[in-house]
This record gives structure tokens, C-alpha cells and sequence, in this order.
């Protein structure tokens, strides 16, 4: 039989000395937690900023893609190609979604040319002054105020402004 020496106790400074361990280890611990608590909090609050922003930019691009619907049906409506009462509501109620979603119209015939606005492709003489819409070849949106796709336009070229380049040369 083996006997065991008793163990000396442990001194009091020993145990002073692993409380204030053990103390500053909670305390790092402590710190750690509220650090990654205020992290997740950051996290949370900037998706939730961030949401908005996502939803309205699914929002753009799918009203983008219906565009080009809206435009088969305005060909189609001008061209006397639907008659039908059902198809001529189907078309008034895809716009009207889509408006209420922040589609609107981008202003084309007898405005004054805007860049951001308008895409000019070509140029027609004219009495009134230059850079007026004469013509819209494809309507433009705005999506919540901003332009998503511009008119495509024809714009007036004064008969004035060619005078004076004549005679200027």
C-alpha cells in the first residue's frame, strides 16, 4: 500500500493571485461579448438600411425587362393589331402596375432636347427653334423619378441656324 503525502494546501496569495486571473479573464471575456454584440447590431442595422435600396433595384430591373412588353403592345395597339377589348385592358393594366410601382412617361414632343432624357437619332429641318422633339421613335421611362431607358427622338434643325453656318463659312 502506497501512501500519499499530504498535499500542501495552497497559500493564500496562490489563490489571491488565480482569483485576479481568473477575474481578468472574465473581464476579457466580457469585452469580447459586448464587442460582437455591438458587431451584430451593426450587422443587423445596416441590412435593414440596405433592404430598401435591394427591393427598389429587383424592382428597376424587372421594370425594365417589362418594358419591352409594354413596347410589343404599343406596336401592336398602333398598328390596329389588337382589336380585342380584353387585350387593349391587359395592356392598360400592365401599365398601370407598373406606374404605380414609379413607372412614368419621359415627356418627348415639343420639349426642348434633354440628354438625360432623350436619345437623338437624326436631326430634321424645321421653322420652329433647334433641339425641339419633333418626333418620338421609342417612348422613355422614369423609374421613380430617374431614367431607367430615353425617348429615342428626332429633333428639329432651325432652318435659321443652317443660314447662318452658310453664311458664317
Amino acid at each position: 500500500m502506497v501512501i500519499k503525502k499530504p498535499t500542501k494546501a495552497p497559500s493564500v496569495s496562490a489563490i489571491k493571485k488565480q482569483l485576479t486571473e481568473a477575474k481578468k479573464q472574465a473581464e476579457e471575456y466580457k469585452e469580447t461579448l459586448q464587442r460582437l454584440q455591438a458587431e451584430f447590431d451593426n450587422y443587423r442595422k445596416r441590412i435593414e438600411a440596405e433592404k430598401p435600396s435591394l427591393i427598389a433595384s429587383a424592382n428597376k430591373e424587372l421594370v425594365t425587362k417589362l418594358l419591352e412588353v409594354l413596347d410589343s403592345f404599343d406596336r401592336a395597339l398602333s398598328a390596329k393589331l389588337l382589336e380585342d377589348p380584353g387585350l387593349k385592358l391587359i395592356h392598360k393594366q400592365i401599365y398601370t402596375t407598373l406606374e404605380s410601382e414609379g413607372l412614368s412617361l419621359v415627356q418627348a414632343i415639343g420639349n426642348k432636347f434633354d440628354p438625360q432624357l432623350h436619345e437623338a437619332l437624326s436631326c430634321k429641318e424645321s421653322d420652329c427653334e433647334g433641339d425641339i422633339i419633333l418626333e418620338e421613335v421609342r417612348k422613355g421611362y422614369l423609374f421613380k423619378s430617374k431614367p431607367i431607358r430615353p425617348a429615342q427622338v428626332i429633333i428639329s434643325k432651325s432652318k435659321e441656324n443652317k443660314e447662318e453656318q452658310k453664311n458664317g463659312k
